[in-house]
């Protein structure tokens, strides 16, 4: 049995890694490392890969704004109907409805209104539509590569970092297993925060502070649940679920601490996954996701979480 928290993280720097689930975890991974040691860490991978793992982690959202749940496809019939019941012309309903499909996240409220099967994106539009958007700036900045042999760029040198700035807080959802020691898993938090989230923590970005971290039971059981949506990375195993209603895929590249890695390559081995906000038929694991192994340097110890935090959702 699992409890469920939310952490909330206030970001004092801008940052430069998004908060992702198999991210986050790799943090805490690297943070029982050094607190518990090799034994420790051993025994928590084992236990992730055996399908019991001690603590389930969603992606960080912005202001508490969650994935949208999309059920339908909305057509140009339906477009034509909106427009004929409300005495609207075809041409502003179609921008309405455009805008609408660029909507990612809403807030809790609407989220577990939209969990429900009568709800759908076009009946809530008036208030996913009238909701405020995420304060979130993105700062995309140009590079280029230097050849230390040559010390000049060469060709295909060009490359771009992000880095995103906001004040608003971070919420990150984590199904705690009940046997797992509070004390133990908090300690990972400090260490999370002591040490900042993401690229070049050395230089101050990723520097966070811990807000709060309390029990959360914001997502009741919804009658009916036949499905669930995930909101975190994804890497399904066998019978995870009957089929996919909604995806989102990802390709991604991880990476590894420096002090468990080469320091000339720090990348692990491409991996596909679904992104937070994919949907899914329900199937007959509880748990869902895998962990990924060899993604670096055929190095068993070192692996890729795939396990995410899921929310049952009526279809």
């Amino acid at each position: 049995m699992y409890q469920t928290y939310c952490l909330k993280i206030k970001p004092l720097s801008s940052y430069m890694t998004p908060w992702q689930s198999d991210t986050i975890y790799g943090h805490l991974f690297w943070g029982i490392s050094l607190i518990y040691g090799d034994e420790e860490i051993e025994k928590t991978i084992k236990e992730f890969k055996n399908g019991n793992p001690p603590f389930i982690i969603s992606d960080g959202f912005l202001g508490n704004r969650l994935p949208i749940i999309n059920k339908e496809i909305i057509s140009s019939e339906e477009i034509e109907k909106i427009a004929k019941d409300e005495k609207r012309k075809m041409i502003d309903v179609a921008s309405e409805i455009k805008k609408l499909r660029k909507v990612e996240y809403v807030n809790l409220e609407i989220f577990n209104k939209l969990r429900v099967k009568e709800n759908t994106v076009l009946k809530l539009r008036n208030e996913i539509l009238s909701e405020n958007t995420s304060k979130l700036f993105v700062d995309e900045t140009a590079h280029n590569k230097i050849n230390r042999i040559s010390g000049s760029t060469g060709e295909n040198s060009i490359f771009s970092q992000k880095e995103f700035f906001s004040d608003e807080d971070i919420y990150i959802y984590i199904n705690l297993r009940e046997d797992y020691s509070l004390e133990k898993f908090e300690k990972l938090l400090d260490f999370l925060e002591k040490n900042g989230f993401g690229k070049k923590i050395s230089a101050g970005k990723g520097s966070i502070k811990i807000v709060q971290f309390e029990k959360f039971d914001g997502f009741e059981k919804v009658n009916g649940e036949n499905s669930f949506i995930t909101l975190s990375n994804y890497i399904p195993k066998e019978n995870d679920f009957d089929y996919v209603e909604n995806s989102i895929p990802l390709v991604k590249r991880g990476k590894v601490a420096n002090i468990k890695g080469n320091v000339s390559n720090p990348f692990k081995k491409r991996f596909t996954c679904y992104k937070a906000g994919s949907l899914f038929r329900d199937g007959r694991e509880i748990i869902k996701g895998k962990v990924l192994e060899n993604v670096y340097k055929n190095d068993d110890k070192i692996v890729q979480i795939g396990i995410p935090f899921i929310v049952g959702v009526e279809l």
